[in-house]
């Protein structure tokens, strides 16, 4: 696994380098593999996420010398890294929202306002399609708070987004459905 080698280099750096050097290790080397098309690879079974979550959480460790049995979810968040999950969660919600963008919606084809006018969901038979990035970003899209959704600006919506996810420091998918109801943005 090519995170194992970014971990490495990490692990040796940091006896001479300081946090903002170890910070551009992890990100030329560990988080870059992480986010490489995360959005088609991290429909992938929860057991692999938790496995580069670990990863993870390592060099996490390595770069601030925490202990073993400390937690790095705090420090995901002072950092400012997403973690694995909330990568993917971000990219998803990119490719959906520019799909939206991008295609003619129901919004374009009227000016009804139905109550399922802003909601775009793709018909589908096979619960495999539901891997699918656009449809897991739609998905993921209805779960951020609406000041976010509700932005046009493009660059504005991925800088709000990251922040967003960013705070949350997201373990499973499961703490990010329920978080929208405990956070405030």
């Amino acid at each position: 696994m090519k995170i194992n080698s970014g971990i490495y280099a990490l692990s040796k750096m940091s006896f001479y380098c300081n946090l903002q050097t170890l910070k551009n290790i992890y990100f030329a080397y560990v988080h870059s593999h992480i986010s490489f098309c995360i959005g088609l690879y991290g429909s992938t079974t929860i057991v692999n996420m938790n496995n580069i979550l670990k990863q993870q959480k390592k060099a996490i460790r390595i770069m601030l010398k925490l202990d073993n049995d400390e937690s790095s979810k705090p420090h995901f968040k002072d950092l400012k890294i997403l973690t694995v999950y909330g990568q993917y969660i971000y990219e998803t919600i990119l490719i959906a929202k520019n799909e939206i963008y991008n295609t003619n919606t129901s919004i374009a084809v009227h000016t009804y306002n139905t109550r399922n006018r802003n909601n775009i969901t793709q018909a589908h038979r096979l619960k495999f399609f539901e891997k699918k990035p656009s449809y897991m970003g739609n998905k993921f899209l209805k779960n951020i708070p609406k000041n976010i959704s509700d932005i046009k600006n493009p660059l504005k919506f991925k800088k709000s987004l990251k922040e967003y996810l960013t705070k949350l420091a997201i373990y499973s998918f499961e703490e990010f459905s329920t978080s929208l109801n405990c956070t405030s943005f």
